[in-house]
């Protein structure tokens, strides 16, 4: 399981990869709630830790 260190996250985007697993691709709960509001499909969220 991933988690993230609050301290290290950017404030000014919405989705962002991390230098260390570039394949793997994150999203503020913002995007998540925008991407249901629109009814988009095609894609799954997962949570991840935040410490």
């Amino acid at each position: 399981p991933y988690f993230l260190d609050a301290a290290s996250l950017p404030t000014a985007v919405d989705v962002f990869r991390l230098a260390d697993w570039p394949t793997l691709i994150l999203a503020t709960q913002r995007f998540v709630d925008a991407v249901h509001r629109l009814e988009l499909d095609g894609v799954t969220f997962r949570q991840v830790a935040v410490r």
